[in-house]
């Protein structure tokens, strides 16, 4: 089982308002800013906010809000009989799940995907643009590109948010619910696509109701209730 510990952080503490990315595309520069607030001892509620500028006036912001237990892996490992190893440096490709802020940002499919390679301080290359045709293709989203995701079916625009996961070049691929909305062709793809990943050396973990995606997992962890926030070694599921 992989544990991803995001932000290194063992105790919740007061996070500044922080500009992490900024780029353009096209005709428009988008800023995500992130901030956070201690909780009530372990928990952090962290605030997002994607900003849209257009000649520099502020066209739309759209914020959202989590909250988020810290974990410290090493007392995880102790509490569920599994090892643990450091990875540090590993490079980070996150699906989370769709929300109604995410829809409202108004960007074109192409554009949303296109942020998946954003780096900070680089402009986008031959290479990145190259890599955004190829997952569009893949996930028959290229007749879409200038549509905007408030324009898009559920299923369309789930693909869209796949496509800006997939086409990072990361270590681990940490997605929630994956294939939700999806119809039977589109899942094919999307189980072929993550397939190719873990035969390039990554590791994909994904959430899933769906009986057959965790038929495709390595491991499964069935989750009946979360206890302590440790899973125990035997509810780990091994594909013989």
């Amino acid at each position: 089982m992989i544990v991803v510990e995001l932000m290194g952080m063992r105790q919740s503490r007061e996070i500044p308002p922080a500009l992490p990315v900024r780029d353009s595309i096209g005709c428009h520069d988008y800023e995500w800013w992130v901030a956070g607030t201690p909780g009530d001892g372990t928990s952090m509620r962290f605030t997002t906010a994607w900003r849209v500028y257009r000649a520099g006036r502020l066209l739309r912001e759209v914020s959202d809000t989590y909250d988020w237990h810290t974990v410290d892996v090493a007392q995880l490992s102790r509490e569920s009989g599994l090892s643990c190893r450091s990875a540090a440096g590993c490079r980070l490709a996150l699906l989370p799940r769709r929300t109604s802020g995410i829809d409202a940002l108004p960007l074109t499919v192409a554009e949303c995907v296109q942020i998946g390679r954003f780096r900070p301080r680089r402009r986008q290359s031959r290479d990145d643009r190259a890599a955004v045709s190829r997952i569009m293709e893949r996930l028959d989203l290229a007749h879409l590109s200038r549509r905007r995701l408030r324009e898009l079916s559920g299923g369309q625009r789930q693909r869209t948010l796949i496509a800006q996961a997939l086409v990072q070049v990361a270590e681990i691929y940490v997605l929630d619910e994956p294939t939700a909305a999806l119809d039977a062709e589109s899942r094919q793809h999307v189980h072929d696509l993550l397939a190719e990943r873990v035969r390039a050396g990554a590791a994909v973990v994904y959430t899933s109701h769906d009986a057959a995606d965790a038929a495709l997992a390595d491991r499964t962890v069935r989750l009946t209730g979360a206890v302590d926030h440790s899973v125990s070694d035997d509810a780990v599921l091994r594909r013989p």
